[in-house]
């Protein structure tokens, strides 16, 4: 079998060629733009992933550390899934065709066969970042009894768990890709956690499946055993303590960001947003120095308003129903254009109630300047509202300040 190097720059060409016919096949249906997004992205981080693959195992196998053999088998095989899947999308796309055979039927059913791929090459690219993380922690220097590093193994235990639970352990499905990538991806992390196991004292000892159960049981029927359980905390190997200047490789070895959505707000400018949770769900402030200050969802999509009411450094109870902000007493003319969003003639923080839309001025300074309201928060439960303020002014230096506590009555 070819080495996973090699496995890796076929990849990479074949992910190229895919990209490129995904990319003329939304432009002959730019209908299925929206609904092939997920597929764009995960190849673009697929190229990436195999890119760093390729160039790590080249140096690996040229090396004094090659991988254990079923690691080494195991990342081919996910490599070589991969690639099957491509030459599939690759088929699907057909890109000889010429316009005439691009029928409305014909693209709309290339449509639907790629719909697929996005989650299918999900499991596997995180197969092999996984696979990347083991090749280039093998790839660091050891001591002399080649133990790999404990901070690192246990991430990697950590993130094979994960991608256990995200792709093995989903309800069953009728597409036979999805059975076969199962195995495969069972293989992969079976031999991850062997080649951890045995080349780490910061992995966990296996326990039976046997004495699992008993001990389980046990546990149950005697709680206060627990603690003095064979099997307990107490027995196991100790987690190495943390130092970030002497871990060598921090795992996992990349981030990344997927953007989930776009707002545009014509000629509006965001000058502040806020994180609040609105009936238990992640909901976006945003603050454009004019009115209505707007809640959004993490689709971008707007839930909620607060009419005649903007300004800055806004804050939210935990409860998401109490607010406060800094404005201007009188802030009808108040936008981004107009105003810098620090100096305020006439500063005063407002305090509202998001149920009921009641809204109250709370503090006055005449004459105020950047940097009145130096720091604002809530109580977890929304009844007291905490301000730290600039009492006094010398020149361009604060001469006091002070510290206000508020009870909300509302």
């Amino acid at each position: 079998m070819s080495s996973i190097s090699s496995l890796c720059a076929a990849l990479q060409t074949s992910t190229t060629h895919v990209v490129d016919g995904l990319r003329n096949f939304v432009t002959y249906y730019p209908q299925a733009r929206l609904d092939l997004a997920s597929l764009s992205r995960e190849l673009a981080e697929l190229q990436m992933v195999a890119r760093l693959l390729h160039h790590n195992a080249q140096a690996l196998e040229s090396g004094s550390a090659p991988l254990p053999g079923r690691l080494d088998e195991a990342i081919k095989g996910v490599v070589s899934e991969a690639g099957e899947l491509l030459e599939e999308a690759d088929d699907a796309l057909d890109t000889g065709r010429t316009a005439e055979e691009r029928t409305p039927s014909w693209l709309e059913h290339t449509a639907e066969r790629l719909s697929p791929f996005a989650k299918l090459l999900e499991g596997l690219r995180s197969a092999m970042s996984l696979g990347l993380d083991c090749v280039a922690i093998n790839s660091q220097p050891h001591d002399g009894e080649r133990e790999l590093p404990g901070y690192s193994s246990s991430q990697i235990l950590q993130e094979a768990s994960t991608i256990r639970s995200r792709f093995l352990q989903e309800s069953d499905s009728e597409d036979p890709r999805v059975e076969s990538q199962r195995s495969i991806i069972t293989e992969f992390i079976d031999a991850t956690q062997d080649f951890i196991s045995e080349s780490s004292s910061a992995a966990p000892p296996p326990i039976d499946d046997a004495e699992s159960r008993d001990h389980s049981n046990s546990s149950i029927a005697n709680p206060e055993t627990i603690a003095s359980s064979p099997h307990s905390e107490t027995n196991e190997p100790p987690i190495p303590d943390y130092n970030a200047i002497g871990i060598t490789s921090q795992t996992p070895l990349r981030i990344s960001l997927r953007h989930l959505a776009k707002k545009e707000l014509s000629n509006h400018e965001v000058v502040e947003t806020a994180y609040v949770s609105r009936h238990n769900a992640p909901t976006i402030a945003i603050s454009t120095l004019e009115s209505p200050t707007r809640f959004y969802d993490i689709s971008a999509n707007q839930v909620s308003c607060l009419q005649n009411q903007h300004g800055v450094n806004m804050i939210f109870s935990r409860n998401g129903r109490q607010w406060a902000y800094l404005s201007e007493e009188d802030g009808k003319g108040l936008n981004a254009a107009s105003h810098d969003g620090i100096n305020f003639k006439k500063p005063v923080v407002y305090l509202g109630d998001y149920i009921n839309g009641r809204k109250i001025p709370v503090c006055k300074w005449p004459g105020g300047k950047s940097g009145f309201v130096t720091a604002a928060s809530f109580s977890w439960d929304g009844k007291y509202l905490i301000l730290g303020k600039a009492a006094s002014w010398m020149g361009l230096k604060m001469g006091t300040s002070t510290l206000d506590v508020w009870e909300l009555v509302f």
